[in-house]
């Protein structure tokens, strides 16, 4: 949590979507994690995992880099292609750019082949949201202009009555 929690100070790399651990198929980006992992802790002679451990630290950390290689030869994830857009102060243009490159990520100068855009600051209460998948009659919310990690699962509504829940109806 020190090293790669929400409010780490400085991570040593970008954590994974959280998008992946949401695929349960078969062969799925959370079984090649899942694999990954037991990998690592099987050529490492490890008889549990121990994320905990201050001592372990770095080998954690490798298990973890390990994991984004994994999904990265699956093609189930992609380094980052960024593209700064003009309007942004310069000072904030060489600054994201050199954290890009810190990270492992690209930065590209043709929006179209980009994966992330970076705006200049907008206003936030354009905030909105999106439908980002559903199971049963559950969805997945995400906020737009947050990170994945703030998503939230919620009940999905009727598209006849999208506002409120199911009405009941009397009996004669």
């Amino acid at each position: 949590e020190d090293h790669l929690g929400r409010v780490a100070k400085n991570p040593p790399f970008t954590r994974l979507p959280v998008r992946l651990f949401y695929d349960f198929t078969p062969s799925g980006s959370l079984c090649h994690i899942l694999s990954a992992l037991y990998k690592y802790k099987s050529d490492q002679g490890w008889r549990r995992f121990d994320l905990g451990s201050p001592s372990r630290k770095d080998a954690n950390l490798q298990m973890c880099l390990k994991v984004e290689e994994a999904l990265i030869e699956q093609n189930l994830h992609k380094v980052p292609i960024v593209y700064v857009k003009e309007n942004l102060r310069d000072k904030d243009k060489d600054k994201v750019r050199d954290l890009v490159r810190k990270r492992g990520g690209q930065v590209t100068e043709d929006e179209d082949e980009a994966t992330h855009i970076i705006h200049p600051k907008v206003d936030p209460t354009l905030t909105s949201t999106a439908d980002q998948c559903s199971e049963g009659d559950k969805c997945l919310i995400h906020f737009m202009q947050m990170p994945d990690s703030s998503d939230n699962w919620g009940i999905c509504y009727p598209e006849n009555e999208p506002w409120g829940p199911p009405r009941e109806e009397k009996a004669d």
